[in-house]
């Protein structure tokens, strides 16, 4: 795939025309994967696809056009001659973009990540096997993606990456399940052992009969899953520096110092030990992380080039939609694996 993201980057090359300058964003996969229902499979399948999203410039014009490949550059050269004509058109119609923001200084990466995980027949034969007599749902996906970045200056980054992501729910009856995640580089048979193990136990607890609470304080205890149910709920626009810029984040009252988490909550954008490359869309490297919330305090956020322009910030290499891709827990502890927490009516 590497091979074939080289050439088509010399086409784009060869397709400029003077006074023109081109950024393209590559984007591939080739997973399996696996829908299961009441413990049964339910739809076994394989995904290999390539889209290139080509960004055409010319002075403070811009477009830009995201298009399927074939992984066949003699079928490509059409698809590619098409997007720039279509691209040409449309930059004549464009008035002038005063925030157009592009990657300059030429910072070329290359980053493999391979591991050989075991035929998901393999993993799923396991996972239903454990799960016998259950009423399991979920879905495994694995395999290598690929990510790329080239440009008419002489830049290029190619990511790649093989994983796996496992998640299930094990249902008692209606709407009361237990959700759990297994994913990684690496599988391991006795971790996720473990982790059915645990889900059974789980489960077991959602068949002792429901209390009432009445409003008072209680000690409560947030499991994994229900932690990133709330850390992706902040995913949405709270860490991003736009929305912090114009009061729209939902922790900007963090950012004024009138609220603040507990101190034992941190956040980072941890890029280096997760799955997403070490740079975005437009060409701008990522630094290896990013801290976000520190002992509570929000110390950061996530900045794209275009809002760094047009808010006069310093950019992290965000991306356009400014959301994290590989967040992680800096810090959370818990006293007595318990959290106080008071219900109000």
């Amino acid at each position: 795939m590497e091979t074939y993201f080289n050439e088509l980057a010399s086409l784009l090359d060869r397709s400029l025309e003077p006074g023109e300058v081109y950024t393209c964003a590559f984007d591939a996969e080739a997973s399996d994967f696996v829908r299961m229902n009441r413990g049964k499979i339910r739809q076994p399948g394989s995904v290999l696809q390539r889209y290139l999203r080509l960004h055409l410039i010319r002075g403070q014009r811009h477009a830009e056009q995201c298009f399927a490949l074939s992984g066949d550059l003699a079928r490509d050269r059409v698809s590619v001659a098409s997007a720039f004509s279509w691209l040409r058109d449309t930059l004549s119609e464009l008035p002038d973009d005063p925030h157009l923001s592009f990657a300059t200084n030429v910072e070329s990466s290359r980053s493999v990540k391979t591991a050989k995980l075991p035929a998901a027949e393999e993993v799923i034969a396991s996972v239903l096997d454990s799960a016998a007599g259950l009423d399991l749902v979920g879905i495994y996906a694995a395999g290598p993606v690929y990510r790329g970045f080239a440009n008419s200056l002489g830049q290029r980054n190619w990511h790649e990456v093989t994983s796996f992501n496992l998640q299930w729910s094990l249902y008692h009856r209606a709407d009361k399940a237990v959700k759990t995640a297994y994913g990684g580089f690496d599988w391991s048979a006795a971790t996720f052992a473990t982790k059915m193990n645990d889900a059974r136990e789980r489960l077991a607890l959602l068949a002792v009969p429901a209390r009432s609470l009445e409003p008072g304080s209680y000690r409560a205890y947030l499991t994994p899953s229900a932690m990133e149910e709330i850390a992706g709920m902040l995913c949405w626009g709270g860490f991003s520096g736009r929305a912090l810029a114009t009061r729209q984040s939902c922790l900007f009252r963090v950012q004024d110092g009138d609220a603040a988490f507990d101190p034992s909550v941190g956040f980072t954008e941890n890029t280096v030990d997760g799955v997403a490359p070490a740079f975005q869309g437009e060409g701008f490297t990522r630094p290896a992380a990013v801290p976000l919330v520190r002992e509570g305090r929000l110390v950061g956020s996530l900045v794209s080039p275009r809002t760094a322009k047009e808010y006069a910030l310093a950019t992290n290499g965000a991306n356009a939609a400014e959301m994290p891709e590989s967040l992680g827990t800096e810090r959370f502890r818990c006293i007595g694996g318990a959290r106080q927490r008071t219900l109000h009516r």
